[in-house]
Order: C-alpha cells, then sequence, then structure tokens
C-alpha cells in the first residue's frame, strides 16, 4: 500500500509503498484517508511481501525505506464499540466470512445477511428470510409454531405428505377434490353410516345415522 509521511522534519518525504502489516487470513479494508504508524524492522521485507525481489534479506539494515510496514492505528475520535465486552468487526461495505476456496460463505452488508455452503443458501433481507437447498430442509423439534398466513406451492408438480395425525382447529376451504379412504363428520362415519325414514321413489330419507 502507498502511504504519505505526515512527520516534522527537515526533509520531504515523497509517498512509499509498504506491506501492510497484518495475517494472511484476516484482510483489512484500508481505505485512502486511514492512519497508521509505519514500524521499523531488521530487514528488507521485500521478499514475504512480495514487493520486492524474491531472494532472502541480508541481516544488513537497508539504506531506505524498504524496510518498514504500516500498521493501522486507533484514534479515541472512533465511534464507541456498540458493546465494549465483545469483539466487534465491521467494513464499509460489509464482513465477508469464507474457507479458502470459498465453498462456505457469510456475507453482512447494509442490505442484508447471505450464508451459503454445501447447496443451501439462506438470506435475510428486507423483512424476510429465503432459504433454498438442493436437496430437502428437515426441521425438528417436540413443538414447531408457523404463526401466519402459510402458503405451500410446489412448482415441479409434487405432493405435500403429512405422516401423522392432523387436527384443525378451523373451518377448511378447498377448490379442489378431498379424497380419504374414511371420514367422520360429526360423528358420522361416511362409508357405513345408515338414514332413517327410507322412503321409495321421490322422496327424501332422514338423517344419516351410525
Amino acid at each position: 500500500m502507498t502511504v504519505r509521511l505526515d512527520v516534522t522534519s527537515q526533509w520531504t518525504f515523497p509517498p512509499i509503498t509498504v506491506p501492510l502489516a497484518g495475517p494472511e487470513y484476516i484482510r483489512y479494508p484500508i481505505k485512502k484517508g486511514d492512519a497508521g504508524i509505519l514500524v521499523p524492522v531488521a530487514a528488507s521485507t521485500g521478499k514475504i511481501s512480495g514487493l520486492g525481489a524474491n531472494t532472502p534479506p541480508t541481516l544488513d539494515q537497508p539504506p531506505n525505506l524498504t524496510a518498514l510496514v504500516f500498521e493501522p492505528c486507533g484514534n479515541v475520535h472512533w465511534t464507541p464499540p456498540i458493546d465494549p465486552q465483545a469483539v466487534e468487526v465491521y467494513g464499509p461495505n460489509g464482513i465477508i466470512l469464507h474457507d479458502t476456496a470459498s465453498n462456505s460463505t457469510v456475507t453482512i452488508a447494509p442490505g442484508g445477511i447471505t450464508i451459503t455452503t454445501g447447496g443451501v443458501t439462506a438470506t435475510l433481507k428486507d423483512g424476510k428470510v429465503d432459504i433454498t437447498a438442493s436437496t430437502s430442509i428437515s426441521l425438528t423439534a417436540p413443538q414447531i409454531a408457523l404463526n401466519g398466513t402459510l402458503t405451500a406451492t410446489d412448482s415441479s408438480g409434487g405432493t405435500a405428505t403429512i405422516n401423522a395425525p392432523v387436527k384443525i382447529n378451523n373451518k377448511l376451504d378447498t377448490t379442489g377434490p378431498v379424497t380419504a379412504p374414511e371420514a367422520t363428520i360429526n360423528g358420522v362415519t361416511q362409508s357405513t353410516h345408515k338414514h332413517t325414514g327410507v322412503q321409495s321413489g321421490s322422496g327424501t330419507s332422514g338423517g344419516p345415522i351410525n
């Protein structure tokens, strides 16, 4: 990175390019105007930083400013942390956490949060949660509560299967036929019930009974 030295000196220092101090696995979003300090080291950093010759440095102190690294420095005017007892990580456009091959990523941006891993993508944004899986989604718990209007669609033409008794405490509206091997309505079994007052011809029988 290129830095400008802000020092009181009889010499004028031009902008110089130096490596940024820090590990490979955490990348700092250094931007123009960020402040820090230049730390001298005992040997040239050209090989280790990739900014110089690919040869090991000697133990001689370089006669120039190549043996410096930039270290970001804290400032009392920074915005106070949200929780002083927690590690706070943020960036101007958010945070990206990922493995080396980016097979699994967590992206935190001003517009929302996206988690991607192994054929599964979960997005939280605009008051909505979207989960897409390439094979299946399983919810396992002693109780699962769904509060709100439930809409189930299957663009592939499949069917919804419930392998457990279903209790509906309100009315059931359907625009299609209901097919079942047996049904009991108001205590009357539909496949074996009888009618009273049966008359021949066009008469009307009584109500159904078991």
